[in-house]
């Protein structure tokens, strides 16, 4: 696994070949969190313009899969940067890595929230009959 590697000298063969892997990594990650974003954005505003209730529980759904996302791979970052991090610099990572994990999740969840009362205000109420005693 990547959080418990060697931190040894390297040769330039491999130093070459996790530099392309860890290029290839941020690639994948942007990609995704691009992606993502905008078909959240998508489904947000559609939902909200055309008041389609299915639409938006979708998009509820889908911001609490982003925030698990960017929770993890905040978490991954901090591992990672402490278990290999040998200056200050990489200690300042671990803890940017830390605090985006809380954060990012924080604000989707007050996404959610708003959200969810948006919903509740689009689908009419029951009317409960009066019971006679």
């Amino acid at each position: 696994m990547i959080i418990f590697t060697n931190v040894g000298r390297l040769d330039n063969e491999e130093l070459t070949f996790r530099r392309r892997a860890l290029r290839d990594a941020v690639i994948c990650v942007g990609w995704i969190k691009i992606s993502s974003v905008v078909v959240l954005a998508v489904l947000l505003f559609l939902g909200a313009v055309e008041q389609r209730v299915p639409v938006l529980q979708l998009a509820i759904w889908m911001c609490v899969v982003i925030g698990g996302y960017n929770a993890l791979l905040g978490t991954i970052g901090f591992a990672y940067y402490i278990r290999t991090g040998y200056l200050t610099m990489h200690f300042l990572l671990a803890v940017m890595f830390a605090v985006l994990a809380v954060s990012i999740f924080a604000v989707l969840c007050n996404d959610i929230l708003i959200i969810q009362s948006y919903k509740q205000i689009l689908c009419p109420s029951v009317p409960t009959l009066p019971t006679e005693t």
